[in-house]
């Protein structure tokens, strides 16, 4: 080979090189250009997700907002429950309380001091006198009702306003007896006053007037003659007063649980104050807790 031949093959070898040097870097320009595309193309990506947080930044922020609202929404409308409650329980119990008053006060005017004085006399009655006399009518004849001669200002009172013949009773073998027309005067007092309080109770009962102003008024009914009383009547009328039975008992029962409570109560202070003086045995108490227990 000559040398002109050698410069020529030079030549071209180093035209190629500078060729692959021409295409690398080429090809580098445009892995660059690409890698920048890529690298907007991921910078856009970014700059979309970051508004789209900020978006969703936001829905939060109004759903926070509307769960606050929402929230005193339910505040405020639990207070506007809460008032109308208290307003329809005031207007619910004052409704009670006045239909207590009106029941009482027509209980008042009907209950005169004769209704009074008959259910005195009829306190003193047995089962059996209770039941002759309810059952007592215009055409029967006389009841042969007798009460001991004790009793004999307490059945003039009951017949203070009695129409017929005084006093309407007469004294046999140190007896009492009723005459017949005295007798159904008393009956009638008794069962008009017996009526009425019925009426009363049966508020009482289905809790539709105020039960306190009730108790208050019937405190009569809460002791040993109450009871008997209404007891008696019951069985010899075959309940005819329901509701004031049902009274009666409940409020006895209350009064018995207080005296106990009251019993035991003072129990327990003068078991303090027997052993503050050092002595073991208890005496009886007083007379109004007969039911005390001693212990040695």
């Amino acid at each position: 080979m000559t040398a002109e031949q050698v410069i020529a093959a030079a030549s071209v070898v180093s035209a190629l090189a500078i060729i692959v040097l021409i295409w690398q870097a080429v090809l580098s320009r445009m892995q660059v250009r690409v890698a920048q595309e890529e690298a907007r193309a991921a910078q856009e990506q970014i700059r979309i997700g970051q508004e789209q947080a900020r978006a969703a930044q936001e829905q939060i922020r109004v759903a926070q907002e509307q769960v606050l609202a929402a929230q005193e929404q339910i505040r405020v409308a639990q207070g506007q429950a809460r008032e109308q409650i208290a307003e329809a329980r005031d207007d619910h119990e004052r409704s009670r309380r006045e239909k207590a008053v009106d029941l009482l006060l027509e209980w008042a005017k009907s209950a005169e001091e004769a209704g009074a004085d008959a259910r005195r006399f009829w306190e003193i009655l047995s089962e059996d006198q209770m039941r002759k006399l309810y059952h007592f009518k215009d055409d029967d004849a006389e009841p042969e009702i007798r009460v001991d001669l004790t009793h004999k200002s307490l059945l003039t009172r009951a017949l203070s306003t009695y129409p017929g013949p005084k006093p309407g009773f007469k004294e046999v073998s140190s007896r009492l007896v009723l005459d017949r027309d005295a007798a159904l005067y008393i009956r009638w007092n008794f069962i008009k006053y017996v009526n009425l309080t019925e009426a009363v109770v049966s508020a009482w009962i289905h809790n539709i007037a105020d039960r306190k102003m009730i108790h208050e008024q019937f405190k009569f009914f809460y002791g040993e003659s109450g009871y008997k009383l209404v007891s008696n009547f019951t069985k010899a009328t075959e309940n005819a007063c329901p509701s004031m039975a049902a009274f009666v008992a409940q409020m006895y029962r209350k009064s018995a649980e207080e005296r106990q409570r009251a019993a035991e109560e003072y129990n327990i202070k003068s078991d303090i104050e027997y052993g503050k003086m050092g002595i073991r045995g208890l005496s009886n108490g007083p007379e109004v807790f007969p039911n005390r227990n001693t212990r040695t």
